[in-house]
């Protein structure tokens, strides 16, 4: 006689099934909680050790191309347009842009008197200071039959200045172009990133022409932090995206320094449409030969480096320094600039520059 009868065999057998297959989901389930559980414990520990090791490696920064600047595929960053905001330098400090993104008056296409066109960086921005104290608006008032433009950006180097130039010469239509050259200028002119990170143009020699290197300026790391805050808050986010950027557009460094050719680019471009090329230097560098540069090829220049600067955050001109700045342009634009050069008509040109 058979231990389990046939019927019974089957209701034992089906009753197993079930419960193995009941256990199959739970099964799953714990083995995914232990999968979260190992991806959060790993992503904890990786917050903790770039908290500890690299949390300086990875900043927000809070400064001005964060705040009034926007990605521009061609010059890195740009002036947002009539926008406005308050920035914490040396002592807090207003700035709203016109409608071209700078830290100006908007300015009429057609002229009414000789158009002064200032180019530069922070220094001519205005970095620490109101825009009523800047050394343009001190020269509007001591030289009102000029009109004074200022096109100066934070952080740009002579590259970008040389494109920004080419890229607003018909909407300002200048007679002069005051250039003023900052001391980092020669490092960041070889290089398509800054200190901070933000990526820019950079152009090297070829064949004896200027030849930007890349056509898109990437974009950075702080960009995806502006654009994603709440995920920035993240070390571990931060850290993908900066490695991300950096492995996806390396780091460039020209081996032959092109800063003598940028600024006889900027001249060229400027003589060709009948403007005068004036320099001035923040600080010269003797050893690099800047002032001596400056004689050899005829170009008239003024030094500008005084004490009068703010202690920290780029050691910019305090409003004394602006307004001794004034006084000393002042002369040497009354010096170079007479008889006053007559208005330029708008004559557009093709552009020189091998893109």
């Amino acid at each position: 006689m058979p231990l389990f009868k046939p019927g019974r065999l089957a209701i034992i057998s089906g009753n197993c099934t079930a419960r193995h297959g009941r256990q199959k989901p739970v099964r799953h389930l714990n083995m995914a909680k232990r999968i979260l559980l190992q991806i959060l414990f790993t992503f904890l520990l990786a917050e903790a050790v770039l908290a500890l090791f690299f949390r300086d490696d990875l900043p927000i920064i809070r400064a001005e191309k964060s705040l009034i600047y926007q990605y521009d595929p061609v010059l890195g960053w740009s002036g947002i347009p009539n926008s406005a905001t308050i920035i914490q330098g040396c002592a807090p400090f207003h700035v709203q842009n016109n409608a071209y993104g700078f830290r100006d008056d908007d300015h009429n296409i057609q002229k009414t008197k000789p158009r002064i066109l200032v180019l530069g960086d922070s220094f001519v921005w205005g970095s620490d200071v109101e825009r009523a104290d800047r050394f343009d608006q001190i020269l509007q008032k001591k030289m009102p039959e000029y009109e004074f433009i200022n096109v100066g950006l934070s952080g740009y180097s002579t590259d970008q200045e040389l494109i920004l130039l080419t890229r607003f010469w018909d909407q300002y239509q200048p007679d002069v172009v005051f250039h003023l050259f900052c001391h980092n200028d020669r490092q960041y002119n070889n290089l398509n990133y800054t200190s901070l990170g933000y990526r820019k143009p950079m152009f090297e020699k070829t064949n004896g022409q200027l030849r930007l290197v890349e056509a898109v300026v990437p974009k950075c790391p702080q960009y995806f932090y502006t654009q994603y805050p709440t995920l920035s808050k993240s070390l571990v986010f931060r850290a993908l995206v900066k490695i991300w950027v950096y492995f996806r557009h390396p780091y460039k460094e020209n081996e032959t320094d092109v800063t003598s050719d940028l600024i006889l680019a900027i001249r060229s471009f400027a003589e060709s449409r009948g403007a005068k090329h004036l320099m001035g230097f923040t600080r010269p560098d003797k050893q690099a030969g800047d002032t001596h540069f400056c004689q050899q090829n005829g170009i008239p220049f003024i030094d500008l480096s005084n004490p009068m600067v703010c202690p920290d955050k780029g050691n910019h001109w305090t409003t004394e320094g602006h307004r001794w700045v004034a006084e000393q342009l002042d002369t040497f634009l009354s010096k170079n600039l007479n008889p006053p050069p007559g208005l330029i008509q708008p004559q557009p040109q093709n552009d020189e520059i091998n893109e």
